[in-house]
């Protein structure tokens, strides 16, 4: 009997902990999300690149330092996620968020690298085929393309660094993208509609 008394307690418990009616503050979680965001574009909007550091033992090791560009427009889409049920409520934000990933799938397209694969063509001479795959690559990604002083049969190579320049192209202009994107969460979450810094304001 002492058992089952102490079952009943921890049923009531968990019941408490997952409550409808816990103080959830979605105000302090945009707040806080507004805030990430703004320290990450606050930083200098640097590419990736390696850098070296030392262990313990004197060791150098090899170390990514992350895009800053990227980490501010993970954090703006991670608020557009959070902010999903007030965006479509609000027809001018609605609008903007259709335009802005129309600009992004332009980007893309313009950036973007098309894989190609070596064919032989009809008279017996070989080409490139497009496969239909694209995306961007990162940086110091291995692209293929054609050494022309090789001999024939070896002028498919591989290159790192092929791309970098377009890589970073592509990156600034969605760092472009992105900030006007931010400005208009900043107007939607300061709006009559959708003001999460009033007194009291729960979710």
């Amino acid at each position: 009997m002492v058992e089952e008394n102490i079952i009943e307690e921890e049923d009531d418990e968990n019941e408490q902990e997952y409550s409808p009616k816990s103080d959830f503050s979605k105000a302090l979680i945009i707040a806080d999300a507004i805030s990430d965001t703004r320290k990450a574009r606050g930083n200098e909007m640097i590419e990736g690149y390696f850098n070296f550091k030392f262990d313990k033992e004197g060791n150098a090791v090899k170390v990514w330092i992350p895009d800053a560009r990227k980490i501010f427009c993970a954090n703006v889409d991670a608020t557009i996620q959070l902010l999903s049920p007030e965006i479509i409520n609000n027809n001018r934000m609605n609008e903007v968020i259709i335009e802005f990933e129309k600009q992004k799938d332009t980007l893309f397209e313009n950036y973007c690298y098309k894989e190609k694969k070596r064919i032989k063509l009809p008279d017996g001479k070989s080409g490139w085929k497009l496969t239909g795959s694209k995306w961007i690559p990162k940086i110091d990604e291995e692209i293929i393309t054609e050494d022309p002083t090789a001999p024939q049969s070896l002028r498919t190579v591989y290159k790192k660094g092929l791309y970098n320049n377009i890589i970073n192209r592509y990156w600034d202009n969605m760092l472009q993208l992105y900030d006007k994107v931010f400005a208009e969460i900043n107007l939607l979450i300061g709006s009559n509609n959708v003001n999460y810094f009033k007194k009291g304001s729960r979710y």
